[in-house]
């Protein structure tokens, strides 16, 4: 009977440690899915702030809050959103932009009647922009921050949103 227990044991051990070893393996990156702060965005004005929310499958959606200085009118909050997908495989950040549009409302009327003429035109160039960076290469610092080291060397800081 002691030896039985003692092999009943063995095996327990056993079993035990085959499956710490399989879930091991079972944890899962840090997923990007959710909201993000992104810091020291390349080509945006002091004081904007960009906000990234991924989701599943492959949804990807940016709102952009700028201050754009008008001349005489002082600084003026320029809003923009932005939409389309993203690809993740555990290190490099696929994004695919496929519209923009600009939220004008908090332009004083005389520049937004000179500006929603070309608004087309601003969307279709900051798409295009979005899209030459197509790539970075994400590290998770932790499940929280994330690092993105862009295609042209620029250094961007992700940081979750809490709910």
């Amino acid at each position: 009977m002691a030896r039985e227990f003692r092999n009943n044991r063995a095996v327990s051990k056993k079993a035990l440690l085959a499956a710490l070893i399989v879930c091991a393996g079972c944890a899962s990156a840090p997923s990007l899915e959710g909201s993000w702060l992104v810091s020291d965005a390349k080509n945006m004005p002091p004081g904007s702030t960009v906000k990234m929310t991924f989701a599943k499958p492959d949804s990807m959606k940016m709102h952009i809050e700028m201050d754009q200085d008008m001349g005489p009118a002082g600084k003026v909050k320029i809003k923009a959103d932005a939409a389309g997908t993203y690809k993740y495989d555990g290190k490099i950040l696929t994004t695919q932009v496929d519209s923009v549009k600009f939220d004008l409302s908090a332009v004083p009327e005389t520049y937004r009647k000179m500006m929603e003429p070309m608004s087309g035109q601003m969307e279709t160039r900051a798409k295009d922009e979005f899209n030459k960076q197509k790539q970075s290469n994400l590290t998770f610092e932790n499940p929280d921050k994330v690092t993105s080291k862009n295609t042209d060397g620029s250094v961007t800081t992700l940081t979750r949103v809490k709910a």
